[in-house]
């Protein structure tokens, strides 16, 4: 039916309050977006939105169909997870968010062997280092460091990692430092979480610094950091597990190394449902089966 077509389009639009950004996840062009939707009003009678040039407002009748549609939607969710649990091999997609760094890394190895031994399972991963909700965003899974802001998740630990500081062999020429304290002399580039500014943790013995740096540069994008360090542009301060081959290599070395960070543990999340469908469950075991290797990774 069109009109169920229409009602998940603007259910996504609702959801983001803007159709740029509807657009890109539905990978469905601006253009045909609007007109969906408009057919949509046509249909039902009456005005969805309210839309200016910067912003989107939901009408009174816009709010009661957008609750309609959730509820349509759920039930449409609901049956495929009834139909893969039907069948015996586990199917579909499932919706996993993680810090891009890990997932090239750490979870690489674990996403692929999971691929291997569940053909029919389709990951879709996003590595936004925001923290998604798991209900607006539909996440079935999300990996995650640290303290976990939302009690209704269950969360499985699987191990624990470290930061350290590195810098490129030229530019370690420079440096001559025994202590922490010393490094605000030198360019330092600076990893952004959430558009706020990472704190350098380190700790040594019983010693525990946590250092508010100013950078040369800053970037929300660790490839990017990475590179920048790579090209000799100053000292930053990275997961033990994305720099790992680059130390082995010797493409970098690391600064101050009786310093690190305390150790961050990494969890598995999800939500807390009694009828989880079959692919989750098939995920939830292999990545139990699998934890004790992510070590080897470290």
């Amino acid at each position: 039916m069109k009109e169920l077509d229409g009602l998940l389009l603007f259910a996504v639009v609702c959801k983001h309050m803007s159709f740029v950004n509807a657009s890109r996840e539905l990978n469905v062009p601006n253009t045909t977006l609007s007109r969906k939707i408009k057919a949509l009003e046509t249909h039902v009678g009456g005005k969805l939105l309210e839309r200016t040039t910067r912003s989107l407002r939901l009408t009174d009748l816009g709010q009661k169909v957008y609750i309609k549609a959730t509820k349509i939607l759920e039930t449409i969710d609901e049956l495929k997870k009834e139909v893969d649990d039907a069948s015996n091999i586990p199917a579909g997609e499932l919706k996993i968010s993680c810090p891009r760094a890990i997932a090239q890394t750490l979870l690489l190895p674990l996403f692929t062997d999971f691929k291997r031994a569940f053909s029919k399972i389709t990951l879709r991963i996003n590595t936004s280092p925001r923290y998604l909700n798991f209900i607006d965003h539909k996440l079935d899974f999300a990996f995650r460091f640290g303290h976990i802001p939302d009690s209704n998740l269950i969360s499985m630990a699987l191990t624990e990692i470290s930061y350290i500081l590195v810098s490129s062999p030229n530019y370690a020429t420079n440096i001559n430092v025994s202590h922490p304290s010393q490094l605000s002399q030198f360019d330092k580039i600076i990893y952004l979480n959430e558009d706020k500014v990472q704190e350098w943790e380190l700790s040594h013995n019983k010693e525990i610094l946590k250092l508010n740096m100013d950078g040369q540069i800053y970037s929300d994008d660790f490839n990017l950091t990475l590179s920048l360090v790579l090209m000799g542009r100053g000292i930053a301060y990275l997961p033990c597990t994305f720099v790992r081959k680059h130390l082995i290599s010797g493409e970098l070395i690391q600064i101050l190394p009786d310093w690190k960070s305390t150790k961050l543990p990494l969890r598995l999340l999800y939500s807390e449902k009694s009828n989880l469908s079959k692919k989750s469950k098939s995920f939830i075991d292999f990545v139990r089966e699998q934890k004790s290797k992510l070590n080897n990774y470290l």
